[in-house]
């Protein structure tokens, strides 16, 4: 599946047949965070509850991860974008409660991604037993944990 661009520099795909949902972040503003965050919620609303929501943040672009830092209030790790959207995910959750999520965090190896890693990991971290995230400078590092949660297939 193609991406869809959800606004001007924001893409969601699909990758592993549909198992994982690739958000790519190319540019960032106040005007992005409203599309990115209901896609999010979108999608989670009609996830299934027996397979574990795998979504990959991709923010390693120049300026991007530094920009969501301070538009996020340095809640990188929020999976709902923003503070509403928060919200909205924790009250999805309460009625969910087989439904897990598990959200890979890709920053740039450089200068702002390491300030960005720094400044995040120290404000912000999801504590929800539902939630389990994780920060990384490669994205091949990231999709790697993201498979590990996979179904496994058994073969005749």
């Amino acid at each position: 599946m193609e991406a869809e661009r959800l606004y001007p520099g924001i893409e969601r795909g699909v990758l592993e047949d549909g198992a994982i949902v690739n958000y790519t972040i190319s540019n960032i503003g106040p005007g992005s965070l409203m599309p990115w965050r209901e896609s999010i919620l979108k999608t989670l609303k009609s996830w299934p509850d027996d397979r574990t929501y795998l979504a990959l943040h991709d923010l390693s672009s120049k300026g991007v991860s530094v920009s969501f830092l301070c538009l996020s209030g340095r809640e990188i790790f929020n999976i709902g974008i923003t503070q509403m959207g928060q919200t909205q995910i924790d009250k999805l959750l309460a009625s969910r409660p087989g439904l897990n999520i598990r959200l890979a965090l890709v920053v740039s190896a450089q200068h702002s991604g390491q300030v960005t890693a720094r400044m995040g990991m120290a404000h912000s971290r999801s504590t929800h037993p539902q939630i389990e995230v994780q920060l990384f400078f490669e994205r091949e590092a990231a999709l790697t944990w993201l498979r590990e949660a996979l179904p496994k297939t058994t073969l005749p």
